[in-house]
């Protein structure tokens, strides 16, 4: 017989590396940019960036940097369909690791929202899509079973999720032989959000059939876990398939982790519920010291509504809002997300950055003004606000490496890129396609000619188009002129974007018309022709990126061609065009120096989420593929029934059938006693008679059936023909249970004909036994003696006339003797029982081995910890008889091998479900932390120096739990904490009128780092978690390098920076009055203006390269900053940047062209002055946007803001008529006010 796989998906111990399969290797110049990008990572590089072109292999390049790095991996792309495209080829790429994906689960999403001007009040509603919350739950479990991880996800990955430390601590972890009692498991599934459903049994559900408990984890796709107990004991793990009842394989061990991502434990939960309801309250008196009573009367009510339902269930309809309060984390601290799951050392690849990265962006700001109407007016707690996507700094603040993988990479990629990595060879030869400009005039015409040409070869065509409308009109046109047309555009559903691209690949139709998403990542090596409509129409669908990565989708195909319809060249076209026949130019000559002619891409078309059809080497077992398609069985949900439900014809190859036990003989058949209809019921299970059903033999029923363990049935007397099992017929009556009672196992040669004789045979039984029990009832009857027709005759006596007949047995000597007879038997069976029950308890106490002791590991910071003692109770009868198993195996603490190097070093206890205990003292004896092991995540260590450790981990049952093994486990142990903070510059080099800036980070202590040089600062302000200075560099800054001396806690570390020359220009005047006015120069702000330069606001107001211009119209600058003006020069002195009577400029000029227009915030901050202070400076304004930097206006003709106002970027400042002077200081130094506007400092993009 086959024997049953054992499964073991726990990788702890034996760690799988990444290993990429692939029937080629690197060509062209992906082995260089491999190297250089795998040596940047493992040299601690922060960013890189992967400059590719379209098709040259850029996603196997990052294959084999995961596979050189052997880091767990995080792929981030900007739509669904580019995340699915990437997850499938990664999959064909590493088919021995796991591959997920997690993108957004909704098919459709109306979030809650309110429209305080028509008093109209939205609800929340949503359509989730099953497989892939499905796919969202394997993710997430995959990170806590195993190391070689990759992940591809959309911006999803940002938003909320839970405390993955709440979601693993709530695991329910079982191994086989391990001791736990049933209802414990069934209430642990119920915590952990699992519905119990005994006839529907879906993903998320669990069903109970005596000792035997299926379930369906959250995470799997189509298999589900049974736990078979024997008493309290697990006995069997095993994973089957849902549909089949095909078993896959044995688990020693399994992890059930929780159906939603949002558990709490029910101590956490009460904590948060008196939390949100203290906030409630807060949130009632302000609105009703406001006057808002309806806004008061609205928020208490919905809110205590939640809070009933939390209480009662466990959640409510938008537990989400509360997030902050679950999760226990302060009002403005960052949301747990995807990125948590992942360990501390992971990689980040930003597919497709030039999007992605103003996605991530965006994602906060959006989600803030939609929930601040709805806090305004009391549908919300001020607490949903944090339930929110990460704000950009906190994403760059969760990860530590990244690559950039685009075509077409952006600003804040270039300048913060480490190194620049490109790739524009591809493995195949191809160049760029060729790129055709055709006139407006008949171009749906010249378009269809191109489509049927194509359409002959077997070739694809993509068009794109400006409006969804016009996509659909197109398609229409197309349709109605016998063209194989779709269109695709963000209306349609996720999925079915999928279905189209493969369909487009397979050639069920023939053109594909789109708008936006027919640009970035779409691997289609069949599409030859990319038609670009409207092509001058400068925008963001036709800029420059966008062309670019447009015109790369036909760069697969050797026959590629893009036409772009316009009737003039913009900018954006010239450009791309222009880049296109660079790389074409490149990639044409190492095609000539290699020999190497172009060939189209031949490539697999894959399933629709294949990802989710693969076997999963993960929390998935591994085992039996499943059956194709076109030969699986119609899904049928599994009924609830005592008989198998599964013959033996069709049971699974891989079981491993029990032998059926030898029948009994006729003569060995046991005497039934008459049973009343209850106890019948649950001993024999009915079964309908011969004579009722003569064509048919009965079916057999066997002991396995009440457990569940249908795979183990075998019914080998059932005919080959019968279509199901027969009906459950009526209890039999006392005197039928004898004959009905279920025999041991069917016999070998059982035929029809058998049947009478069967009933016969019965029947005798029957009879017998009636007859043993009016026998036993005789014994104790008042019958003369003479009644029982054996008895044999009194013999008389010799002196008949002398002697009389001995009187007979009274009744109560009868009755005697047989109550006497009666209690020796049950003597004896309670004689029998104890030595049973003693033989038994000896048995369990014997096997009741240390391998049923918890296998609990920990680390700090990285390191394993070797237990110093242990003392477990393992239960052997309940809670009264325990074996116990102690021992101290250390008395000394270890001394961790390395250093802690971070102020919060991780604590990890796994399994989870276990409560852990933690001190740690100093080197003096104090205690530093006396606490949980939950509650140690949110500490962080003061200073250096020596520590020591105790940790005490125990179970969370109590002695009376019957099922629990109790008890603890310590470890002792000694580490010296040394972190040195970390010291650097935001670049090497700045020109004059720039900004330097240094950041400190991993401080200790709470005192600001001081730095040291020749440069004007304004010192050191808080920045996220470090510090950061910047350094204003003056226009007249002598160029050379100058050192940096910047200390923190206690450690030096001298920096360099580099200061180069500005361009900066000059103009020549015969006369003084012909120079720009008004002209104020770098001495001459007034003193209401100077006297605010010490002003420094620790809060920095601006996000990264956050300004814009101040000036909505258009406008002319005559004079910018670090122009030279002279006037009256002689000859020989013109046409030089030197000479007597110059005046150089450190601010600017702007003057609108219309004479009149608008100034707004280039960037948040608070107005320190705004007032008309007459004469040449007119209406001043002075913004202090945070750490020194502040903006200055001069002669604004009205001022829409007042002192101690706060702005924001894009606030409407005042207005300007003929001329204003904008001036940017850092401290008393002023800088070039354009280049900051622009984003061209460096400096100002660090925080």
């Amino acid at each position: 017989m086959a024997m049953v796989p054992k499964l073991n998906t726990m990788h702890f111990d034996k760690e799988t590396p990444f290993q990429v399969v692939a029937p080629f290797e690197p060509m062209g110049d992906q082995p260089q940019a491999i190297e250089e990008l795998a040596a940047g990572v493992e040299n601690g590089q922060q960013a890189q960036v992967l400059l590719g072109a379209t098709g040259t292999g850029k996603t196997y390049t990052i294959a084999k940097v995961i596979e050189k790095v052997q880091k767990p991996t995080l792929v981030i792309a900007h739509n669904k369909t580019l995340a699915a495209q990437l997850a499938s080829e990664f999959k064909a790429f590493f088919p021995n690791n796991y591959v997920g994906y997690f993108v957004s689960y909704y098919d459709f999403y109306q979030p809650e929202a309110y429209i305080a001007s028509t008093d109209t009040y939205i609800e929340k509603d949503a359509s989730i899509n099953d497989e892939i919350d499905e796919l969202r739950h394997s993710a997430t479990c995959s990170l806590f079973e195993r190391h070689d991880v990759i992940i591809v996800a959309s911006v999803s990955c940002i938003y909320g999720l839970g405390s993955p430390e709440s979601y693993h601590e709530m695991v329910l972890s079982l191994h086989k032989g391990q001791t736990v009692d049933r209802d414990a498991i069934l209430k642990k599934l119920v915590s952990i959000r699992y519905e119990r459903n005994d006839v529907a049994f879906e993903r998320g559900q669990f069903r109970v059939r005596g000792d035997v408990i299926e379930v369906f984890p959250a995470g799997y796709n189509n298999r589900a876990v049974r736990i078979e107990l024997f008493g309290d004991e697990v006995d069997r793990i095993v994973e089957f398939d849902v549909v089949t009842g095909e078993v896959y394989g044995e688990r020693t061990h399994s992890m059930i982790f929780p159906a939603s991502h949002y558990v709490t434990e029910d101590e956490d939960l009460k904590i948060a519920m008196k939390d949100i309801e203290a906030e409630m309250e807060e949130q009632v008196k302000k609105f009703k010291a406001e006057g808002k009573l309806i806004e008061a009367q609205r928020i208490e009510q919905r809110t205590r509504y939640d809070l009933e339902m939390m209480q009662e269930m466990g959640y409510c309809s938008g537990i989400e809002n509360y997030s902050r309060h679950l999760t226990h984390r302060k009002a403005g601290d960052a949301p747990y997300t995807l990125l948590d799951y992942f360990p501390e050392d992971f990689l980040i690849v930003m597919d497709e950055s030039h999007v992605t990265l103003p996605q991530l962006h965006a994602m906060y700001a959006g989600d803030r003004s939609r929930k601040v109407s709805l806090v305004e007016n009391g549908f919300r707690l001020p607490s949903a606000f944090d339930n929110r996507p990460l704000k950009f700094p906190e994403f760059e603040e969760r990860f530590r490496q990244a690559v950039f993988v685009s075509a077409t990479p952006g600003e804040y990629e270039r300048e913060g890129a480490d190194q620049i990595v490109e790739q524009v060879i591809r493995p195949t030869g191809l160049l760029d396609p060729r790129v055709e400009v055709r006139p407006v005039e008949g171009q749906i015409d010249d378009l269809m000619e191109e489509i049927r040409a194509r359409a002959k070869r077997n070739e694809r065509v993509l068009v794109t188009t400006l409006t969804k409308k016009m996509a659909e009109d197109l398609t229409e046109f197309f349709r109605a002129n016998s063209i194989r047309v779709r269109y695709m555009h963000a209306d349609v559903a996720t999925i079915e974007r999928m279905e189209i691209i493969r369909d487009l690949r397979l050639g069920e139709f023939d053109v594909l018309v789109g708008i936006n998403l027919l640009r970035e990542g779409l691997d289609l090596p069949e599409v030859s022709l990319v038609a670009i409509l409207d092509a001058d129409k400068e925008g963001f669908l036709r800029s420059e990126t966008s062309l670019i990565q447009t015109i790369g989708r036909a760069a697969r195909n050797a026959e590629g061609l893009v036409i772009l319809y316009a009737d003039t060249v913009t900018p954006s076209m010239r450009a791309a065009m222009d880049e296109t026949e660079r790389r074409r130019k490149i990639q044409d000559a190492y095609n000539k120096a290699h020999g190497i002619v172009p060939k189209t891409i031949i490539k697999d078309v894959r399933e629709i989420l294949e990802i989710s059809k693969s076997e999963d080497t993960g929390h998935k077992a591994k085992g039996k593929p499943k059956k194709p398609a076109a030969t699986a069985e119609p899904k049928q949900q599994p009924a609830v029934s005592d008989t198998p439900e599964t013959p033996a014809e069709t049971a699974p190859a891989a079981l491993q059938l029990p032998e059926a036990p030898d029948a009994p003989q006729p003569d060995a058949v046991p005497v039934t006693l008459p049973e009343t209809p209850e106890t019948a019921s649950e001993t024999a299970p009915a079964q309908p008679e011969a004579a009722e059903q003569p064509e048919q033999a009965e079916p057999a029923e066997t002991a396995l059936s009440d457990t569940g363990a249908d795979e183990t049935a075998a019914v080998e007397s059932a005919p080959e023909d019968a279509a199901s099992a027969e009906p459950e017929q009526p209890i039999p009556d006392a005197d039928e249970g004898a004959a009905n009672a279920p025999q041991d196992a069917p016999e070998e040669d059982s035929t029809e004909e058998d049947a009478p004789e069967k009933k016969a045979r019965a029947d005798t039984i029957a009879r017998t036994a009636q007859l043993s029990i009016a026998q036993i009832m005789a014994g104790l009857a008042d019958t003369p003696a003479e009644d029982t027709p054996d008895a044999p005759p009194a013999e008389p006596d010799s002196t008949e006339e002398d002697t009389e007949e001995e009187p007979a047995d009274t009744l109560t000597q009868k009755l005697g003797r047989g109550v006497t007879g009666m209690l020796r038997w049950l003597l004896l069976v309670v004689l029998f029982v104890l030595v049973i029950a003693c033989g038994g308890v000896a048995w369990l106490y014997h096997n009741a081995t240390p391998d049923m002791l918890p296998q609990i590991k920990a680390t700090f910071d990285g390191q394993e910890l070797a237990p110093t003692a242990y003392k477990w109770h393992v239960p052997i009868v309940g809670s009264w008889l325990r074996r116990t198993y102690a021992e101290t195996l250390n008395p000394t603490p270890a001394e961790l091998a390395l250093p802690v190097s971070g102020a919060s070093p991780d604590l990890v206890i796994t399994p989870g479900g276990y409560s852990a205990q933690l001190t740690i003292t100093d080197a003096a004896g104090e205690s530093i932390y006396d606490g949980s092991a939950t509650g140690f995540r949110s500490y962080r260590f003061a200073e250096n120096g020596t520590y020591d450790a105790k940790l005490i981990v125990s179970t969370s049952g109590t002695p009376a739990d019957e099922a629990t093994v109790t008890g603890t486990e310590t470890w002792q142990f000694r580490f010296t904490v040394s972190i040195k903070p970390s010291i650097q510059l935001a670049t090497d080099s700045v020109a004059q009128g720039g900004v330097a800036a240094g950041r400190v980070g991993q401080t200790l202590g709470q005192d600001a780092p001081a730095i040291k040089t020749t440069l004007k600062n304004v010192g050191f302000v808080k920045a996220g978690s470090g510090w950061i200075c910047y350094l204003p560099i003056p226009w007249n800054q002598k160029p050379g390098n100058i050192d940096l001396e910047v200390s923190a806690d206690g450690y030096t570390e001298t920096l360099s920076l580099s200061v180069r020359a500005g361009s900066f220009s000059y103009k020549d005047y015969s006369k003084t009055s012909q120079m720009a006015a008004p002209y104020i120069g770098e001495d001459d702000a007034p003193a209401a203006v100077s006297k605010l330069f010490a002003t420094v606001d620790d809060k920095i107001q601006w996000s990264v390269g956050g300004f814009v211009q101040p000036f909505l119209d258009s406008f002319d600058t005559p004079l910018t900053y670090g122009m030279t003006e002279y006037a009256g020069r002689s000859y020989s002195e013109r046409g030089t940047n030197y000479g007597y009577g110059g005046r150089t400029s450190t601010n600017v000029i702007i003057r609108p062209k219309n004479g009149k227009g608008s100034m707004i915030a280039p960037a948040s901050g608070r107005v320190l002055l705004a007032k008309d202070l007459g004469g040449l400076y007119g209406n001043t304004l002075v913004i202090e946007h945070g750490a020194g930097l502040k903006s200055i206006f001069y002669g604004l003709a009205s001022l829409d803001v007042k002192t101690g106002d706060t702005v924001k970027q894009g606030q409407l400042l005042g207005g300007c008529s003929k001329a204003v002077v904008a001036e940017m200081r850092i401290g008393t130094v002023p800088i070039d006010p354009l280049a900051v506007w622009r984003s061209r400092c460096d400096g100002l993009k660090l925080y």
